[in-house]
């Protein structure tokens, strides 16, 4: 199969999202299967990488938050669900790697990151309005130092500032 004959993660990813498309599952399956063998680990995280440039020419760190992000839309493609294993070590993998204008490397890579955050938006239940939003806790070495309710889903409460005060002593 064509999955066999290449080792670069971009393109098998593109080849399965194109076989979703056109609900080919003898294609898209194995390429799913291929794609997780590929899997590399970093610090918790999953990424692929990649040998040659992708087709934006991202390359080192940008090409592989590309590539990456490539692979977890064929995941989420294809019925994985954010909570999965591989897709939460790969979005962990694209958060360690944002730059120091919270962006990713290139303009590529950073809207390849957004389509994927987007579709993880849009499977993640809403909470209803009613429902209890919980608690936020913070721990220093293990011990907590202070735990604050969180305001409700449907409210826009902006940034939580939480003095740790002595905590930090």
């Amino acid at each position: 199969p064509f999955t066999n004959e290449y080792d670069e993660p971009y393109t098998i990813a593109s080849y399965t999202l194109a076989a979703l498309a056109l609900k080919d599952t003898a294609r898209s399956e194995p390429a799913l299967k291929r794609l997780r063998g590929m899997a590399l680990s970093n610090n918790g995280g999953a990424y692929w990488s990649i040998e040659t440039n992708t087709p934006f020419f991202g390359w080192g760190q940008a090409g592989q938050v590309e590539t990456t992000a490539v692979v977890l839309r064929a995941f989420l493609a294809s019925g994985s669900q954010p909570k999965d294993d591989l897709v939460t070590r790969g979005l962990m993998f694209i958060n360690h790697e944002q730059d120091r204008q919270s962006l990713w490397y290139s303009t590529q890579a950073s809207a390849r990151v957004l389509d994927v955050l987007a579709e993880v938006a849009l499977r993640t239940p809403v909470l209803s309005s009613e429902s209890d939003p919980g608690h936020l806790t913070v721990q220093i070495d293990s011990q907590t130092a202070i735990t604050v309710p969180l305001p409700p889903a449907v409210q826009d409460a902006g940034p939580i500032f939480v003095s740790l005060g002595s905590s930090l002593a």
